[in-house]
């Protein structure tokens, strides 16, 4: 029964995948106006990234920063080595359409992966990422669909086994796997934590093994993610330390602003008094006590029931770190949907957090549209926008709490 749905499940993400390219296709133009600006971010960051970064002029990533002449400030590619390093590829061909397209059907492409493996680990459930319209809306946006991609295969590795009977090779290999996302984009590498986690709780029991061995296997883990990770940086790194530097100095110097989207940009909206220094810093400081304290939590649940669920303590992570953290963008919901199918969530909130993405996405764009179409519904976009944006929080947290809970059995 799987293997004659897999064709289907492949076939619905083509259409998609067709679908966001189309849905982008009046974007690809110079100025675009009208309707097209109903498309939020018209040209996305694909266009961002063709015209300010560098890609329109044949500049490889990383070895040819170039200085930006409206901020005068040194810039690149402003995302991980394998991302830049395929984006330049793609542009070889010279035109923002043909690279478009080619980096739409790769997406596409990492998007029909994904479902294959949901569909091997989580059955019909792969239907709510295979015809989501998530994958309308992002994957000609930007190149989030492959990091997502390698959470799905690592943690996939691992889903329903024991820590304690788990081979050291799949262990090793599913940390290889995510040090794979990281240098993509970085978040991957925020699992290898409840990874660690996972295999240091072990399994309670006769068969448990020492604390040493369960350190070791924990760190051995960290150390693999870890090790691919700088491997794969390195050649650049080596090549020109400044520039291999730039996406992370870019990132930790972002401002919080509008383009964020975060709870702290309507914060500062809403306490205008509190420099943007104060909310950076909040920011930070938040980010760091919700990953911790969303650690301990799935520590303490798993002592009172006697396993860890990794599943769910990576949704639980991943949730916190973008409820809190200071950009959030609305691409993201590419690396949510799919660690919410593999995690065995039910229908209605996989249903929800598509709900919540579908009016934050067009929201997001009827408030570029307003401006010069219908200025007089300017704020009721702008409130429409704000309370997705509320929804969208409050269920990231709600997910950091009931993630450990719903994956106990697949854990």
């Amino acid at each position: 029964m799987r293997a004659g749905r897999r064709p289907w499940l492949v076939g619905v993400v083509a259409l998609l995948t067709a679908a966001s390219f189309a849905l982008r296709a009046p974007c690809l133009g110079p100025g675009p106006a009208g309707w097209a600006t109903l498309v939020p971010g018209c040209r996305g960051d694909l266009g961002l990234m063709w015209d300010e970064r560098g890609l329109a002029a044949g500049l490889v990533p990383y070895l040819q920063p170039f200085l930006d002449p409206a901020t005068g400030r040194l810039v690149t590619v402003e995302y991980p080595v394998l991302t830049g390093m395929l984006m330049w590829l793609f542009s070889l061909p010279g035109s923002f359409a043909v690279f478009v397209a080619l980096s739409t059907a790769l997406m596409g492409a990492a998007a029909a992966w994904t479902a294959v493996v949901l569909d091997r680990l989580a059955g019909p459930a792969a239907w709510f990422w295979a015809a989501s319209p998530v994958l309308v809306h992002y994957l000609s946006y930007n190149y989030d669909a492959l990091p997502a991609l390698t959470t799905v295969l690592a943690l996939g590795m691992l889903a329903g086994r024991s820590p304690v009977e788990v081979g050291t090779g799949r262990i090793l290999g599913a940390a290889a796997i995510l040090g794979v996302g990281g240098a993509l984009k970085l978040y991957p590498l925020l699992l290898l934590l409840p990874l660690a986690l996972w295999l240091l709780f072990g399994r309670p029991g006769p068969t448990q093994p020492p604390w040493r061995r369960r350190l070791g296997r924990a760190l051995g883990a960290a150390g693999a993610g870890a090790g691919v990770f700088v491997a794969i940086n390195l050649p650049v790194l080596v090549a020109n330390p400044t520039g291999w530097l730039l996406p992370y100095s870019f990132q930790a110097t972002r401002p919080i602003d509008v383009t964020t989207l975060s709870v702290w940009h309507f914060a500062g909206q809403a306490f205008p008094a509190v420099p943007l220094a104060a909310w950076m810093a909040a920011a930070t400081l938040a980010t760091g006590l919700g990953l911790l304290t969303v650690g301990a939590l799935c520590w303490a649940g798993a002592r009172r029931k006697g396993s860890f669920p990794l599943l769910g303590s990576a949704v639980a992570v991943l949730a916190v770190y973008l409820a809190l953290n200071k950009v959030f963008s609305p691409q993201y919901a590419l690396w949510v949907l799919p660690l919410l199918v593999l995690a065995r969530f039910g229908p209605r909130p996989l249903v929800t957090f598509q709900a919540i993405d579908v009016v934050l996405f067009w929201s997001l764009g009827a408030t570029t549209f307003v401006k010069s179409v219908r200025p007089d519904l300017a704020v009721t976009a702008a409130a429409v926008l704000v309370l997705a944006v509320a929804a969208r929080l409050g269920y990231m947290l709600w997910l950091g709490g009931a993630g450990p809970r719903r994956a106990d059995a697949t854990g």
